[in-house]
């Protein structure tokens, strides 16, 4: 490596208005009140919000197809065209079904479109370009992405024009209101979003999605969402056709996918009342709609008819919810129907991993029933039944209770009443005969008896308190595991916090410990997520222990909910510092909004400082821990810039080797590991120059003003960890910097500190314009020549 690096880029850094805002208010004076707009409120000319606008706003050139093969520009009209022989000009976008019903007249031709030149095209950005021969248009074909391949535009969600923003100067006084009435006047103005400018959009803000459904926001969080949420949810037709999707929309290839697996009943009404339910259509018109325990719940016949372009499928049942005519309004996708009655929407999913005709369910967990021995002899009487009571299907299953595996196999001596069977021994097993009444194949599975000593050694406030204490789960519920992966917190105000780590989503409830006739109950009620929906009910304690609960309620079914470990502030921090974190999920109010984050790359730091990576964005803030009263790890996780809205107190309840898991009220943020084990040899240079010695500022400014001044007689120690130790005469302070390289290979110095002055004139993401082992040049943007911001460090 040289002794000297220097680093040059062209590209300007537009300069955070929020953080410009932030300084200019620590240098005012206190009785001086400024009233200025939320730093959220602010639109930057590279944010996220400005980003995903600009992408709403540009121009859709997959109208024509069917002429320029190219999604990413659009011809003006009129454009005469020959095809097949014959010559048209089309005046409008209708005219271009004149065009296909050329093209669909034969096949036995090459269907090729010829233009007739000159002809004039816009571009994405709006550009208009005159086109003279087929050699120029596909000159810029060829940078258009390819049929129906993912591409940067937004097409399933608009604004309801008009919609204004607001001018501020730098004293935030709004100074001009800008009024945008199309997509080309947005793009034009996001265009123009640069630099010095401040901008805020007035909300409330209308959208419209491609469905018809209308979208009001209130501010830029919402907009993100809405247009996060919407993207992709519609069919963009960029195939090369003229609005022709419609190739698989034909009753055959239907009817083909419908036999083909089971079918997800994914939405209903706007809904997931039927998430779990399945549509089996069999190959003679008959239905049957299973349970996610593939238990048969309703039945019938069904029929798909098409007239003319409308394709009708037909329920003919007693389920009055399923039953009648459903339009599919939406079939592209093979795999995926969108289905509507006039008075519903439905979306069925095809699922080809489920299963429907087999005791799967059966073997899902170990049947265990628990009893209280009331008396203290040993007996008592048990419902055989309820043990898989889920899976046994009358209608499909024939079950017979046996003492013996051998009787349960040869289907002989069977119990004559399994509801009220008195146990002979504790524990005891008991062999259950599942036998399939389709074809006569059975299996045969245990069933536990267990009875317990419920006499109770703790109290209602030992309850309460070993709750408030950490993370539990649910480790069995009438013998099944299936909830393990729902982690719940107890909270002292009678919130239940839900997370299901396997995909990030959080949930509520209510909880509550009382007494009734003598007995310890543990009231679960309003548990909002699936699945963990089954514990909601009252629970009888009757087994005790500080990290252990044994519970059983009326119907004689059993939970046991275990204590996961107590995390502590080194347990989170050996591991998070020990390789780098992506975002795995960010669920915000049952919204999933972990695209707006996917791209970031963070780094954790012993001293609780944190930045994370996205292209030439580098964002910074920290990270602090400390266990609650009930010995619960709580974060305070602080970032600005387009990571701020994952910043927040959150309580961690998972730590693993790849995932962290961090939990608040409603959200859920799942880090995942990317350890990368390469260096750079770079950065390690200019840290160990750093590390070196001790260093002075000998030259600033800050807004084209010199304010070396103001860190006279002040040195600076840089140490391993992102530690910076200012010393001014004695009074020691912290800061926090570490040399970063961003994505776009530009090397960096980013220091982090809000605190007194002089200090935080020095919080920025710098970049390293010159550097050697005794003077470190960093400036705001990357252009050495640009002298607004600049810090000199020189080694005494």
């Amino acid at each position: 490596m040289k002794s000297t690096i220097n680093f040059f880029k062209l590209k300007h850094l537009v300069y955070l208005p929020f953080l410009v805002l932030m300084l200019m208010m620590s240098c005012q004076n206190e009785e001086t009140e400024i009233i200025n707009p939320s730093n959220n409120d602010i639109i930057e000319g590279d944010s996220v919000a400005a980003n995903l606008m600009a992408r709403m706003a540009t121009n859709d050139g997959s109208v024509d197809n069917i002429i320029d093969y190219a999604n990413c520009l659009e011809v003006v009209l009129p454009v005469t065209v020959t095809a097949n022989g014959i010559t048209i000009t089309i005046q409008s976008v209708a005219d271009y079904s004149q065009l296909e019903n050329i093209l669909d007249a034969f096949t036995n031709d090459d269907d090729a479109v010829d233009i007739t030149f000159p002809i004039t095209v816009i571009l994405n950005d709006y550009t208009e370009i005159i086109i003279t021969s087929q050699q120029q248009l596909e000159a810029l074909i060829d940078d258009c992405v390819g049929e129906n391949e993912d591409d940067d535009d937004i097409e399933c969600i608009d604004f309801v024009y008009p919609v204004s923003f607001s001018i501020y100067n730098t004293d935030f006084q709004v100074i001009d209101t800008v009024t945008i009435n199309d997509d080309e006047a947005l793009h034009d103005f996001l265009e123009d979003l640069d630099g010095p400018i401040l901008a805020s959009l007035d909300f409330p803000v209308s959208l419209v999605t491609a469905s018809g459904e209308t979208v009001v926001v209130n501010s830029n969080q919402e907009l993100e969402v809405a247009i996060s949420d919407a993207d992709g949810t519609c069919d963009e037709d960029d195939d090369y056709d003229w609005n022709d999707d419609d190739d698989d929309c034909t009753e055959e290839n239907i009817e083909l996918n419908l036999k083909e697996c089971l079918w997800d009943i994914s939405d209903y009404d706007n809904s997931n009342l039927f998430s779990d339910y399945y549509i089996d259509f069999n190959v003679n018109y008959e239905f049957t709609v299973l349970d996610e325990n593939s238990n048969a719940i309703h039945d019938g016949t069904w029929s798909v008819a098409q007239d003319g372009a409308v394709i009708t499928l037909t329920f003919t049942t007693d389920w009055e919810d399923l039953a009648g005519d459903w339009t599919i309004v939406n079939c592209d996708d093979d795999d995926e129907y969108n289905l509507d009655n006039g008075q519903i929407t439905m979306q069925i999913e095809q699922d080809c991993t489920a299963n429907n005709n087999n005791f799967d369910c059966f073997g899902t967990f170990d049947a265990e029933i628990v009893k209280c021995d009331e008396n203290l002899d040993g007996f008592e009487v048990f419902d055989l039944t309820v043990a898989f009571s889920n899976c046994a299907d009358p209608s499909t299953f024939y079950l017979t209770y046996h003492m013996s595996l051998m009787d349960a196999e040869t289907g002989v001596n069977a119990l004559p009443n399994p509801e009220a069977y008195t146990n002979t021994s504790s524990p005891e097993t008991i062999y259950v005969r599942a036998e399939l009444l389709s074809n006569g194949n059975f299996e045969v599975f245990e069933i536990n008896l267990i009875l317990e000593d419920c006499s109770l050694n703790c109290s209602i406030s030992d309850v309460n308190s070993y709750l408030q204490t950490c993370v539990w789960n649910v480790v069995n519920l009438n013998g099944s595991d299936n909830l393990l992966n729902f982690n719940l917190t107890f909270e002292d105000n009678g919130d239940i916090a839900i997370t299901d780590t396997s995909d990030g989503n959080s949930y509520t409830g209510f909880w509550n410990v009382t007494d009734v006739a003598g007995d310890i109950v543990l009231e679960l009620a309003n548990i909002s997520g699936p699945n963990i929906q089954a514990i909601s009910d009252y629970w009888k304690v009757i087994d005790c222990d500080s990290d252990r609960l044994e519970f059983i309620n009326g119907n004689n079914e059993t939970m046991v909910l275990e204590q996961l470990p107590c995390y502590s502030e080194t347990d989170l921090f050996t591991e998070i510092t020990e390789c780098d974190w992506t975002v795995f999920s960010y669920i915000n109010s049952g919204v999933d909004q972990t695209s707006t984050y996917a791209g970031q790359t963070f780094t954790f730091n012993e001293n609780e400082f944190v930045y994370a990576i996205e292209g030439e964005t580098v964002n910074y803030g920290s990270l602090t821990a400390e266990n609650t009263a009930s010995e619960q790890l709580v974060v305070l996780f602080a970032m600005q810039g387009t990571s701020s809205g994952l910043g927040g107190y959150y309580t961690v309840t998972s730590i693993t080797d790849d995932y962290i898991i961090f939990s608040a009220n409603g959200i859920t943020l799942k880090l995942e590991k990317e350890c990368n084990n390469t260096t750079d040899g770079d950065v390690d240079q200019i840290q160990n120059w750093l590390y070196d010695g001790t260093w002075q500022i000998t030259y600033s400014t800050m807004e084209g003003v010199d304010n070396t001044s103001d860190y006279s007689g002040i040195t600076f120690n840089f140490s391993a960890g992102a530690n910076i130790q200012a010393n001014n005469a004695g009074t020691i302070t912290n800061l926090q910097g570490e040399v970063v390289r961003d994505e776009n290979s530009n090397l960096r110095y980013v220091i982090n500190y809000l605190g007194i002055f002089p200090y935080w004139q020095m919080d920025d993401d710098w970049y390293i314009t010159e550097v050697d082992n005794s003077r470190l040049e960093l400036h705001h943007v990357n252009d050495d020549n640009n002298n607004d911001f600049v810090l000199v460090f020189e080694k005494i």
